[in-house]
């Protein structure tokens, strides 16, 4: 929404393309990205690291994630 010049994707359209992923009204949805900040004041926004440890290590990890790119590609 900080780009809506570049994007064209206003308020009411990121409401409208997002209401049936999260199945709610786009006009609710609308209204909790308009006030989100007084309605969320108090909420901290925390970046999610995601620590990838299949089988404890994770060079584990990035190889299981490598078959799956590979399995993926293959189908």
């Amino acid at each position: 929404m900080q780009q809506e010049k570049q994007n064209k994707m206003t308020l009411q359209n990121v409401s409208i393309v997002l209401s049936p992923t999260m199945q709610i009204s786009h006009r609710v949805l609308n209204i909790f990205f308009a006030y989100s900040k007084i309605l969320f004041r108090d909420t901290v926004i925390k970046r999610y690291h995601h620590h990838c440890l299949v089988g404890g290590t994770f060079v584990a990890c990035m190889y299981q994630i490598r078959s799956i790119v590979i399995e993926i590609c293959l189908i």
